[in-house]
């Protein structure tokens, strides 16, 4: 029987939900095939949209009281380079940006302009999807694998 790797796929889909890139970084690291990394990579994107734009003020609240902090005010109130992004690329610019920032980031901006949590998590989620097949084929090419090749021999 084939035994998968499944504490790696849960570290990849949980890290990708969070940070995009220290999602990327462990597929490359665990050295998952490039579907296998999508996969991972895609159903971790999409949690974590959807539990960031639905659950993100829940998750905000519980956070400050556990660590009772004050609240900060750069996403109540959109500070000025959240306000001019939004203007030029509304939700289709945040969604672009979603794995360079935190995908609760990008979820917190686009809420705090108002727009539904519907809309927002589809938005973050066809990113995050977009942006895992683009990352993961990238991945597959004899240039990153022979980089990935160069590294492990280094740790050897």
């Amino acid at each position: 029987m084939l035994a998968l790797p499944w504490g790696e796929y849960a570290v990849v889909a949980l890290w990708t939900g969070l940070k995009f890139f220290v999602g990327l970084g462990f597929a490359l690291a665990f050295r998952l095939h490039w579907v296998e990394q999508f996969i991972c990579m895609g159903l971790g994107g999409v949690a974590g949209a959807y539990v960031f734009a639905y659950f993100g003020e829940a998750i905000r609240r519980i956070w400050r009281r556990l660590w009772r902090r004050p609240a900060p005010d750069t996403l109540d109130e959109p500070n000025v380079a959240h306000q001019r992004l939004w203007r030029r690329y509304g939700l289709v610019g945040v969604a672009v940006i979603t794995p360079f920032v935190m995908p609760a980031v990008a979820a917190a901006v686009a809420l705090a302009f108002g727009t539904p949590p519907r809309r927002v998590a589809r938005a973050l989620a066809l990113s995050m999807l977009l942006w895992a097949m683009l990352f993961a084929v990238l991945a597959d090419t004899p240039v990153v694998q022979g980089l990935l090749d160069r590294i492990s021999s280094l740790w050897r």
